[in-house]
């Protein structure tokens, strides 16, 4: 949201805490549309990734064209094309998979409040191997490894404290809050002089 949206927002007797609801309404309504970044990097590797694999295969089939009326070559030509359609299918399938699980292990991590996806990352290294991925686009067990380093004095470091609420003060009235009583500034009494 941009100042004079904020402004247009605001009404002049308003609280702030009418204030703070207004633009966190407008705020929500406004990223309503935003994807995380993790999923962006998912359809944008998918992306690249087919865009070589037709770029490839406009070239094969190019060269399939160009190479005569040779049946028995055409044959030979068309059965390695579908070996190597087969190959690049399955690591397109496979660096599909491993893309899906960075970005669940990201996703999970930043949920988790940690400090340092890379360094998190490094920790869970030896899990992350193993670990597979649910229907839902979870890592299976991922939550309960990350608490497990959580409550690990070795690895507890690697995660930020979870967001704790402002404390409230009462009694006092910040300066310059629309709807408040002046301050009442304290009386300056004279001292007699001190002699020494």
């Amino acid at each position: 949201m941009t100042k004079e949206e904020i402004l247009k927002l605001m009404g002049k007797d308003m609280s702030p805490e009418d204030m703070a609801a207004k633009i966190a309404e407008a705020t929500a309504a406004e990223l309503k549309w935003f994807i995380p970044k993790a999923r962006f990097d998912e359809v944008n590797g998918k992306l690249k990734t087919a865009e070589a694999t037709i770029a490839d295969r406009d070239a094969s089939l190019t060269a399939l064209q160009s190479s005569g009326d040779d049946s028995a070559a055409l044959k030979q030509q068309i059965l390695q094309l579908q070996a190597e359609n087969k190959t690049q299918a399955d690591a397109h399938a496979t660096e599909l998979q491993a893309l899906k699980k960075g970005a669940a292990v990201d996703a999970a991590l930043t949920a988790a409040n940690a400090k340092n996806l890379t360094a998190a990352k490094a920790v869970l290294a030896a899990f992350l191997e193993t670990a597979e991925l649910e229907a839902d686009g979870s890592v299976k067990g991922l939550a309960d490894e990350i608490a497990k380093h959580q409550k690990d004095e070795a690895t507890a470091f690697l995660y930020g404290a979870e967001a704790k609420p402002k404390p409230i003060i009462a009694g006092a009235v910040p300066a310059n809050t629309p709807g408040a009583s002046p301050a009442v500034t304290p009386a300056i009494v004279p001292m007699a002089p001190i002699l020494i």
